[in-house]
């Protein structure tokens, strides 16, 4: 009797295992490609809304390529995928922005449009965390907002205690920036010729070697080259970001 309630036991576990890769497959199939087409249409929207100097044709170009990508995007998903808990808001969430973005280009509010695109990439981010999806570009978007928060308290920096905050934020940087080195490009899926590739290896090594620079910089009589590194390290993550971006027609 005991061996046969066991093995019912083992069934019923089996069975709801089963129903959750199930489940799971069934919301993520196909999911990540049409990710990243999105994404080769939402980066140059990002980039070009935060560059001053680039012709308002140009940045209403990206924009209209966005907003036609997103329609093409929520064509692709399935019910499965529209009604997930997690996807659902987030997918919500991230047309708001859209939405918001466009009508403050169209008034010349090109800084606010930005900062309202930079809420998808978060958004869909942690969403694609909750639902175990390992996105590349998710691991660029973690470093993001650290780096930005490291370099303006450098700037800023002058007391002692900034001065901790600056060295806890940098050991913080360089272990988000090992998540991007430990991560395989997968270069079919993101459409990285060889070229491309090596230009990510190249600048991803690069982004490396000037976190490290950056931790014989944390003094305060070195605050001036510490603010040229990172200033560096914010450049040289924007080269590495921008790769997953089709920029064709936008120069």
């Amino acid at each position: 009797m005991k061996k046969y309630n066991a093995y019912k036991v083992c069934i019923i576990v089996g069975s709801f295992l089963v129903a959750i890769v199930l489940g799971f497959d069934g919301v993520s199939a196909g999911l990540v490609e049409e990710m990243v087409a999105l994404d080769r249409d939402y980066i140059p929207a990002l980039a070009l809304t935060n560059q001053p100097e680039k012709p308002e044709a140009l940045v209403k170009e990206a924009m209209s390529r966005l907003e036609n990508a997103w329609e093409r995007f929520l064509k692709t998903l399935t019910p499965v995928q529209k009604e997930d808990p997690i996807l659902k808001p987030a997918l919500k969430e991230a047309e708001k922005h859209i939405e918001e973005a466009g009508k403050m280009l169209a008034s010349g509010r090109k800084a606010e449009a930005h900062e309202a695109l930079e809420g998808i990439r978060r958004g869909l981010a942690k969403a694609r965390k909750f639902m175990g999806i390992d996105y590349l570009p998710d691991r660029l978007t973690a470093f993001h907002d650290p780096m930005e928060a490291f370099y303006h308290t450098a700037y800023e920096s002058k007391t002692l205690q900034d001065w901790t905050a600056l060295k806890k934020g940098l050991e913080n940087l360089s272990i988000l920036w090992n998540e991007v080195e430990q991560h395989k490009l997968d270069t079919k899926r993101f459409g990285f010729g060889p070229e491309k590739a090596a230009l990510y290896v190249e600048l991803v090594k690069k982004e490396r070697e000037i976190l490290t620079q950056m931790a014989a910089l944390l003094t305060p009589e070195k605050k001036e080259d510490l603010l040229k590194a990172a200033l560096s390290l914010r450049k040289v993550f924007a080269r590495v970001y921008l790769l997953f971006g089709d920029f064709r027609g936008l120069q």
